[in-house]
């Protein structure tokens, strides 16, 4: 529920509901889907992993992305049913080469907008560029962005 107050709205974030909440809203805006659609079972089994369950590594809730920050591994291919696969740290769901069609490192078919995409985190910065036509014009786009850096 909105507040009004700045000072009430800020404490309500802040509130273990207000964090739950928020979470909820952004896998839901992420696309992932959960199992009868229960986001309560789905967050308080999100919160009682605390092992990658692909590397074992510990797992932290932070509020910025590290490496090691929880997070929710889904495939975006799927959009009708359940597509969570694993909760797991940041650096094994940016290093899935499960999106990754192109054979070639943060590039990849964005099906949604129907084009190659260029996608890297440097130095805990996103840099993201959508619209190629071809493969080869986002690799050489990729090139010559890391050549500049």
């Amino acid at each position: 529920m909105p507040h009004k107050c700045p000072e009430a709205r800020k404490a309500y974030t802040q509130s273990p509901t207000g964090r739950k909440s928020a979470r909820i809203s952004k896998w839901k805006n992420r696309g992932i889907i959960v199992e009868e659609n229960d986001w309560d079972y789905f967050h308080d089994l999100f919160l009682s992993i605390t092992i990658c369950q692909k590397c074992k590594k510990e797992l932290t809730i932070d509020r910025y992305p590290t490496h090691s920050t929880r997070c929710v591994d889904h495939d975006h291919n799927i959009n009708d049913k359940p597509n969570v696969r694993m909760i797991c740290c940041t650096a094994c769901n940016l290093n899935d080469n499960s999106r990754n069609t192109s054979g070639e490192p943060n590039i990849y078919y964005f099906k949604p907008s129907k084009c190659w995409r260029f996608k890297k985190r440097i130095q805990g910065k996103n840099y993201c560029k959508t619209g190629f036509k071809t493969k080869q014009e986002a690799i050489d786009y990729k090139l010559n962005f890391l050549a500049n850096l």
